[in-house]
């Protein structure tokens, strides 16, 4: 029914992403990890401390680099972008070619390639979901593997496995690496049901940094299209 809607935006698929990607971020913060009591580090370890952890935190900046490989045309794509989360309501995800805003109240998407910026009212199904709604509905829809098993670990840290409920769900499996040394998250790894897989690498991340009003609003070059849907 919208047109443009194909236009600005990518693929279904991307957003979906997108919401991913903001909560392996907050869930895997900075831990200050409890071992289980049989001395040792479990999945669901991580996870129940995760969630204490987002009580306190206040927001996030976030570095990162994207790496896509395309199953079908067997091609690759790589791209760096910010990620920016501020816990009342407030969230930017910057690439060369998307920006996307939730101020609060109003989700506003533009698209560079297109000259496009669709304004509407920010809602549950609006295609952007929050860090905390991810957090607080992660049980309902993704199930955490090998929860009670000693969390396994490798060169970049340790690994942490989540599969869909949905079997008709876009994606295969997210699996998440976190350092142990500083317990932050290096890498992150989407695998969609049709075989395609993106990398995100988290160059840099800071946490409660001062986040000031100015970083969520947009400003766009003269004579882009307005599609204003509040």
């Amino acid at each position: 029914m919208y047109w443009w809607r194909k236009t600005i935006l990518p693929a279904k698929t991307l957003w979906n992403k997108v919401r991913i990607l903001s909560a392996v971020l907050l869930w895997l913060s900075p831990l200050a990890l409890v071992p289980s009591t049989a001395g040792k580090t479990t999945a669901q370890d991580v996870l129940d401390q995760a969630r204490k952890t987002f009580d306190a935190l206040f927001g996030f900046r976030a570095e990162l680099t994207e790496s896509f490989r395309w199953q079908l045309a067997e091609t690759s794509t790589e791209s760096r972008g910010t990620m920016t989360y501020r816990k009342d309501d407030h969230f930017r995800l910057e690439f060369p070619t998307q920006l996307v805003i939730v101020d609060g109240k109003y989700l506003w998407r533009y698209s560079p390639d297109t000259g496009q910026l669709l304004i509407e009212t920010y809602s549950d199904d609006s295609g952007v979901i929050l860090p905390k709604q991810l957090l607080t509905g992660l049980s309902a829809h993704w199930e955490l593997q090998n929860t009670q098993d000693a969390a396994a670990r490798d060169s970049v840290g340790y690994k942490l496995e989540l599969t869909p409920k949905d079997q008709n769900s876009a994606f295969r499996r997210v699996t998440v690496w976190v350092d142990p040394a500083k317990w932050l998250v290096r890498q992150a790894i989407v695998d969609d049901a049709q075989g395609n897989q993106t990398i995100y690498r988290i160059d840099r991340i800071e946490l409660n940094p001062v986040l000031p009003d100015s970083l969520f609003k947009v400003t766009v070059p003269e004579g882009t299209e307005t599609i204003d849907l509040r």
